[in-house]
């Protein structure tokens, strides 16, 4: 490789990391956003708050019912851990995927 490719790979490689800096700064503020709406919309719930949680349609009979009351046992990042009366559910879950009883 000469002097030169080794140059213009270098200052390739440095204006690369430039725009993926002003990528990463440019995606940060939508994503802010859409948690601060979500937030808004969307109640906010703690440790031992009962929910319901939809059950898929492929997982039930047609006489069971269309959703199951839970517990949140655990949080953490803003995905949830649900336990019920049989045990815990094997999965974390995002705010959007049930919805707070009063």
């Amino acid at each position: 490789m000469s002097y030169r490719n080794v140059m213009h790979h270098a200052t390739h490689k440095v204006a690369m990391e430039s725009i993926r800096s002003v990528v990463d700064s440019n995606q940060e503020a939508p994503a802010a956003k859409m948690i601060g709406d979500s937030d808004r919309h969307l109640p906010l719930v703690t440790l031992g708050d009962n929910i319901r949680v939809p059950v898929p349609l492929m997982d039930k009979y047609c006489t069971d019912p269309p959703n199951v009351l839970d517990l949140i046992i655990k949080e953490i990042n803003g995905m949830y851990k649900i336990g019920c009366r049989g045990g815990t559910i094997n999965r974390f879950y995002a705010r959007n995927q049930f919805e707070k009883c009063d």
